[in-house]
């Protein structure tokens, strides 16, 4: 497998991308040809590929109605998704193509931030303490 895969590709292991493989990552950014999703192994962010709007629709879509697409099929910027990878070329830069399978979380960006944030059972009771 590794003589197929472009030489700026090489050197993750078992981490490592390759045509075929299925990935989990989230929705990083939604253009006017389809998302950019932010590939990761064990909470490791490993790479970005494309999904591109082909992917999701039969017919020929452009412009703003992509982002409308991508927001109903795949979620907004955030959303934890399941991805095969399609290709692997280098031609100046990196190009991973990817294939949705699943879409396993449709929080956005903004709603992750903001459980992160927030306190958990934990924090509240040290709070609780120090007031006593």
């Amino acid at each position: 497998c590794m003589a197929r895969l472009p030489k700026a590709f090489r050197g993750g292991g078992q981490n490592e991308l390759w045509e075929g493989a299925i990935w989990e990552g989230r929705v990083a950014e939604i253009t006017d040809f389809g998302c950019f999703i932010q590939l990761t192994k064990q909470g490791v962010v490993k790479d970005r590929g494309l999904l591109h709007v082909s992917e999701l629709a039969s017919e020929r879509i452009e412009g703003e109605a992509v982002r409308g697409l991508v927001e109903s099929t795949v979620g907004p910027v955030g959303s934890k998704v399941r991805v095969r990878v399609m290709s692997l070329e280098f031609k100046g830069k990196r190009a991973v193509s990817l294939k949705l399978l699943d879409v396993l979380s449709r929080d956005s960006a903004e709603e992750i931030s903001a459980r992160a944030l927030a306190p958990g059972p934990r924090h509240r009771l040290l709070i609780e303490e120090d007031e006593m």
